[in-house]
């Protein structure tokens, strides 16, 4: 229920200000956990977002933090950008806050994202993540994404 509104006022708040919507879908892999299991260190999510007019962007994501099924999780995202080039490289910083589900954990966030355009409305995105959940407060990942804008 604590998504469902979040996601609500989150689509609601940011309607009337919005540019263009986005999906994103990633995978990624962790490299400095204390988890060793090789099932349990890589992840996928989708994300939904819309971009402002200022170029921050603001997304709801779901997806697993492992591949174990026991660990989905939501998280709502802020991004900033720093540096473009060209309308063909960005760099941006994105931070967020997100729920697991069974586990009744929270998970905090935040990424340095490289953006590279590879057509109008799409683009790859590798991103370095340092992630605090279960009691490990330096998870850290590497994010391979596409997204479509629309």
């Amino acid at each position: 229920m604590k998504n469902i509104i979040l996601i609500a006022c989150l689509l609601i708040g940011i309607k009337s200000y919005a540019q263009k919507n986005y999906v994103s879908i990633s995978a990624s892999a962790f490299f400095a956990t204390s988890v060793k299991d090789p099932i349990n260190l890589l992840s996928s999510t989708i994300e939904y977002g819309r971009y402002l007019k200022s170029g921050i962007s603001l997304g709801i994501s779901y997806g697993y933090f492992s591949l174990d099924a026991d660990q989905k999780y939501s998280l709502a995202r802020i991004t900033c950008p720093i540096l473009e080039k060209n309308d063909v490289y960005n760099l941006s910083l994105s931070g967020g806050v997100g729920w697991f589900y069974k586990f009744k954990d929270i998970l905090f966030e935040y990424d340095i994202n490289n953006s590279f355009k590879i057509s109008d409305k799409n683009s790859l995105v590798l991103s370095y993540c340092v992630n605090s959940a279960f009691g490990d407060g330096n998870m850290k990942s590497f994010v391979f994404a596409f997204n479509r804008d629309f």
